[in-house]
């Protein structure tokens, strides 16, 4: 257990490089941008196809494939739900609503989560987490461009093409986990050269994601955290209630495993780095979804150890 909270406090550390690096103006907010694209299109992709390939099929694997295909499902609705009643609770109108909303739904998972997952449980806690995450792109291209479009006109809305909704859904890492479930399924072994050559771009992912949430951090101004009193209780809500909550109901529903500990892992996300951008790209309040993304991304680096020591104990 400790080398497993030493190699989650060297990703910190690392979030800590970036800071620095930002801080001293040795990255620029354009490389931030083809950074991001960088491990989104490549690095990622790369991690899992590579992590899918080193591992043996088996009837348990698909089972638990598929069960934790089915609690993300419905982890996605059980957010969309709460999501609701979150911003009734808390009076939230207009953009602030959307923004809220949306943050509640979608966590960090590509830049966060996988590299969290990979330190903590090695490549078959990255695979279930790539399993977990099936889901993501299918309810933002739906429900999060729904809810970043609600303020606009019907005709404003309708300018968001139906097939260019599905086209996003199937992004590099959705294609990186059907082409390892290929090669699970079929027990085929990727070429030498082929596999040395992903496993060296894989290995990129974890620093540079964390290199790049540093980078975003250094943007930050600390203050920001204690000003907004109502950021800060949803950030507590998205970072320690959510996953406590998931962890409950799925200990009551006798779940364990992998299948207990990915989603409560998932669950203890930050805000989606895409909030800001989505927020932007469709016409609403970017800076209030910036906000969020940089107070939980704060936030989390105090808050993940504490989730993971829970999973590491349980």
């Amino acid at each position: 257990m400790l080398n497993v909270l030493t190699q989650v406090m060297i990703l910190f550390a690392l979030i800590a490089v970036g800071f620095i690096c930002k801080k001293t103006q040795l990255i620029s907010n354009n490389m931030n941008k083809d950074v991001s694209s960088l491990l989104v299109n490549i690095t990622v992709p790369s991690l899992i196809i590579v992590s899918l390939n080193s591992l043996t099929f088996s009837q348990k694997l698909l089972l638990e494939s598929l069960i934790l295909f089915g609690i993300s499902f419905f982890f996605y609705v059980f957010l969309v739900v709460i999501s609701y009643l979150f911003a009734k609770i808390f009076r939230l109108e207009g953009s602030k609503k959307d923004i809220f909303q949306f943050s509640m739904v979608f966590g960090n998972t590509t830049f966060m989560g996988y590299p969290v997952a990979n330190a903590v449980f090695g490549e078959e806690g990255l695979f279930f987490m790539a399993v977990c995450d099936v889901n993501s792109p299918i309810f933002m291209w739906t429900f999060g461009v729904f809810v970043m479009c609600r303020n606009k006109s019907r005709q404003e809305q309708d300018i968001i093409p139906i097939y260019s909704r599905i086209k996003q859904m199937v992004n590099p890492c959705i294609v990186a986990v059907a082409i390892g479930f290929l090669l699970l399924g079929t027990s085929l072994e990727l070429p030498m050269m082929i596999n040395d050559i992903l496993h060296l771009l894989g290995s990129l992912t974890t620093p540079l994601a964390m290199i790049f949430i540093g980078s975003i951090l250094g943007d930050m101004d600390v203050r920001l955290v204690f000003q907004d009193v109502r950021a800060i209780l949803f950030c507590v809500q998205r970072l320690i209630l959510l996953p406590l909550t998931v962890l409950i109901i799925l200990k009551t529903l006798d779940f364990g495993g992998y299948l207990l500990k990915i989603p409560v892992l998932y669950a203890s996300m930050p805000v989606a780095a895409l909030t800001s951008i989505l927020a932007a790209k469709y016409g609403n309040d970017y800076k209030v979804a910036s906000q969020l993304v940089l107070v939980s991304t704060f936030l989390c680096i105090f808050t993940i150890p504490g989730v993971v020591w829970i999973l590491l104990n349980l």
